[in-house]
Formats: structure tokens, sequence, C-alpha cells
């Protein structure tokens, strides 16, 4: 019965597990030579786990940065919801209340940082046409905060991006490294199975039945 082939899906903490359980297996006089095909595992793994961290680091600072843009912008939205009610007297149904918010503020912040920026897009220049000081001035800030928020968004998107690549250029590489070097030992304890009559099943109880962790991976 052939060997199980480590998923492309699978996290480096996963291949550490099958490393270390097929090379303790194999310390036995009659087969420690042929551990010497998984030399080139400790250090890529070690390598390798360090470079995701870093990607993953900078998922999670960039997440940060797209919370720090999306509270800013509630903020100001809810300033800006403050200033026309007490510019025209608490109320919500005038055309300039409503002519910015076509659902309620509360509704607006509870909106992702990508479709409030969709919302609000607009808002600055239509500030600038504004016949209170107090507006126009919001206009700057908008600007300011809507640029704050598409770089955050960019600098998400270009973070797992980067995840990806690192994925896809070093650790799916290094699957199938391991993956051959199993199957070459693999073969070998086969060959020394059947010349000297090891009891069926020998080879492959050198490595593990079953991966049991999900596939680590950030979302």
């Amino acid at each position: 019965m052939p060997i199980r082939t480590i998923t492309t899906t699978a996290s480096l903490d996963a291949c550490w597990r099958e490393h270390t359980f097929t090379t303790a297996m194999l310390s036995d006089p009659d087969t420690a030579s042929l551990a010497s095909h998984f030399g080139f595992v400790d250090a890529r793994i070690e390598s390798l786990g360090a470079g995701q961290r870093a990607k993953w680091r900078d998922e999670v600072i960039a997440d940060a940065r797209v919370a720090q843009a999306d509270r800013a912008l509630d903020l100001l939205t809810n300033k800006l919801s403050s200033e026309l009610l007490h510019l025209d007297g608490q109320n919500r149904d005038t055309p300039r209340f409503k002519l910015y918010f076509k659902k309620s503020p509360s509704l607006v912040t509870k909106l992702a940082l990508a479709a409030q920026l969709e919302v609000c897009q607009n808002w600055p220049a239509t500030l600038t046409t504004e016949p209170e000081a107090s507006l126009k001035a919001l206009a700057t800030e908008f600007t300011n905060v809507i640029a704050l928020g598409k770089g955050a968004l960019q600098g998400r998107e270009a973070a797992q991006v980067a995840t990806a690549v690192h994925r896809a250029r070093e650790i799916l590489p290094f699957i199938d490294d391991f993956n051959a070097a199993r199957q070459t030992v693999y073969g070998q304890l086969s060959s020394i199975a059947g010349q000297t009559r090891k009891p069926r099943g020998w080879a492959e109880s050198f490595f593990r039945v079953a991966e049991t962790e999900a596939p680590s991976e950030p979302s």
C-alpha cells in the first residue's frame, strides 16, 4: 500500500511532524543510513518558517492599518453627522442631511472599510461647496482619511499576495522535494523488506498513517 503524499495545503508544522516521526523510526541500525535523504528538511523548514512568519506579520500589521483607517473614517463620519445636525436644528430629514446620509450614520459606520469608502468618496468635493466654514474644513479631513483608507486596503491586499507568492514559490517546492525524499526512502525500505522477509506493512510503518492537523493558513 503506497504511503500518503503530503498535500499542497499542509502546513510546515505538519511537514515537521511527518519528518520527525519518520527520522525517529529510521533510528534502527538497519535503516539509519536512510535518514540522510532527509538531511535538507530541518534547515529548510526553519528558513521557510521564518519567511512565512514574516509574511504573516506583515498581514497582521496590514489588518491593523485597515482597522485604524476604519476607525478614523467612522469618527469623521460621526463628526460630519453631528455638525450637520447642529447647523440644521437636529433635523435628519433635511435635503442636505440626506444628501450625505441616504442611510443613517450608524449604518454607514457599520460598513466594512471598502464599502464605507464607496459611500463617502464624493463627500470631499461636496463639502467644499457648502457655505459654512465648519463643513468646508471637513473636506480636507475626509480627503486625508479616504486616502489613508485606500492605502490601507492596498497594503493589506499586497501583504496577502506576498504570502501567497511565498507559499507558491518557496513552500510548495519544498513539499514536492519532501514528498520525493519520502518516496525514495519508502522504495528502499520496501526493498529491504523484500530482501529480509519483513512482515507486511513494515515499510509503511515508518510513515504516519494520517494527518490530523488542519492546514495552517491565515484567512
